[in-house]
């Protein structure tokens, strides 16, 4: 048996029935026994007792309280029991990722208390409770309770509007629209472009490019770009879907694992060419940024910037700024590709940057929302998204921002300033895509899964602009069999209409039109 005593106390634990060693040398084997035994009275007066009666420590029951990062709290709780071979089985709630019950699988027991290495959950037993870190690094606090809520609310969202007009192109779509003049442009996972008719949905046009898409079609001046999974950019007749160029710019070697129910690297998002003062960017995914003509495809330049690169990138200025899932932030300079700074996260970066002003802001893997300054790419601030992917690029209009996430489920309408919420609300799925704006709504995609630990949605959402509060929402689906559904790419306003592509290989056109307010 042992006894635990109190940190602060001299000794830590002591078998009750070990022989006791001379305080002093000059000290009897007798009198050690008996000063020793007298410490350790007046060490139980004045020195709170850290162990708990055996009883006490058993880990078994639920168990409430909070965990911090950073600047946040959140509520967080578990339960813990034995299996049939003695092993400890955990369950957790954190009901800001609405993991409601989540089963944990199988905790290690330490001589302290418990761990879970995937979770980075260390746990030991204190006066009060229990104590410990999860992720590795955020402390927490725990308590018994008798029980843990079986599910949580969710709001309430009317049913929305018919659609004005739909086009069924016969496979998923994982980029988003490109409204261009009285036209549609987009990609499909077939390697697809369409361009269809934006008053009606009406195919005017389809081209083959010969291997899945999973970006946006770029529709400028009579020309339309895209970038296809074989690592070909191609140019585009608008009128006719014509090919006037194709170029090889490497990246098709490279395999794409989309969301699926045993594949965890959710790389489902394609690179999107941008054109400025007459120079193609255009990232490849073997982590290459290419400036070419427009007009003739040639190389004007091009620069590794390492990694895998699946993004578009942002040009200001004399500025580009480009994301990696290296973890990296580059900007460079638009005449040379040199690298003027560089900011590095733990975790990828896989949305588009945002340049605003003098900043660019930047989402992460990491669930942090960055931004970072223009000039020397320094930290302005980080805002934390309760260990949730940030997979949405933030919209910035009238000096607020609006941005989606991914687990976290929410569209959060933030100061660019400071990154501080204004209000957030839950849109039932992933929301990985870039919300659009009207007047007065903010839409947003909804991506869901058929399979996934948390429930998830697929639909297209719209919420009041100046309270977040729902306003209406329109389920979307998937094609037969597939893992995921709904929206993953970024609705647009087109006057009175929003139009959204989702993976069931439907293009939706709805009236921008809300419920009545509460």
């Amino acid at each position: 048996m042992l006894t635990v005593l109190n940190t602060r106390c001299r000794r830590h634990v002591l078998p009750m029935d070990s022989p006791v060693f001379p305080l002093e040398p000059m000290i009897s084997l007798n009198a050690s026994r008996s000063v020793f035994r007298l410490l350790c009275w007046l060490c139980l007066l004045v020195c709170p007792i850290a162990a708990q009666p055996a009883e006490s420590r058993d880990f078994s029951g639920f168990w409430t309280g909070t965990v911090r990062h950073e600047q946040s709290v959140y509520d967080i709780g578990f339960e813990f029991r034995r299996d049939a071979d003695g092993r400890w089985l955990g369950r957790q709630w954190y009901a800001v990722l609405h993991q409601m019950g989540t089963p944990m699988g199988v905790l290690a027991e330490t001589p302290g208390g418990l761990r879970h290495g995937g979770a980075g959950l260390e746990l030991h037993f204190t006066p009060e409770g229990i104590e410990g870190v999860i992720n590795g690094q955020d402390p927490l606090t725990l308590r018994r309770c008798e029980a843990l809520p079986a599910s949580a609310s969710v709001p309430v969202y009317p049913a929305g509007p018919r659609a004005d007009w739909t086009c069924t192109l016969g496979a998923p779509v994982w980029g988003s629209p490109t409204v261009c003049e009285d036209g549609v442009a987009v990609a499909d996972a077939l390697g697809r472009v369409h361009l269809l008719e934006l008053g009606t949905g009406t195919s005017r046009w389809v081209r083959e490019t010969g291997a899945a898409i999973h970006g946006d079609v770029l529709f400028v001046k009579g020309s339309a770009y895209v970038y296809n999974d074989a690592g070909r950019c191609f140019r585009l007749c608008a009128g006719t879907g014509e090919i006037i160029w194709q170029r090889e710019l490497g990246g098709g070697a490279v395999v794409r694992h989309p969301p699926a129910e045993s594949e965890y690297s959710y790389d489902y998002r394609g690179a999107t060419p941008v054109l400025a003062d007459g120079t193609l960017y255009v990232t490849s995914a073997d982590g290459t940024l290419w400036a070419l003509n427009a007009e003739s495809g040639t190389t004007r330049w091009q620069v590794r910037v390492g990694g895998l690169v699946r993004t578009r990138v942002a040009v200001t200025g004399d500025l580009l700024v480009v994301t990696t899932w290296a973890g990296e932030v580059l900007a460079l300079g638009r005449g040379d590709g040199a690298v003027r700074w560089r900011f590095a996260s733990r975790e990828a970066f896989t949305a588009d940057p945002v340049v605003v002003g003098d900043a660019v802001f930047v989402s992460s893997r990491d669930s942090k929302l960055y931004r970072l300054r223009l000039g020397d790419g320094l930290v302005d601030w980080t805002y934390y998204h309760a260990g949730s992917w940030v997979e949405s690029a933030p919209r910035v209009v009238d000096e607020l921002g609006f941005i989606g996430s991914s687990d976290l489920r929410l569209v959060r309408a933030f100061a660019p300033e400071t990154g501080a919420p204004v209000w957030e609300i839950d849109v039932l799925g992933w929301s990985w895509g870039t919300p659009a704006v009207s007047d007065d709504l903010v839409f947003a995609g909804a991506a869901g899964a058929v399979r996934y630990p948390i429930s998830m949605e697929g639909g297209l959402v719209a919420l009041d602009r100046a309270t977040g509060k729902p306003r209406w929402r329109v389920a979307i689906g998937a094609m037969p069999g597939a893992f995921a559904t709904g929206v993953v790419g970024s609705p647009v306003v087109a006057g009175p209409r929003v139009i959204c592509a989702g993976l069931d290989g439907v293009v939706y056109a709805f009236p921008v039109v809300k419920a009545a307010r509460d």
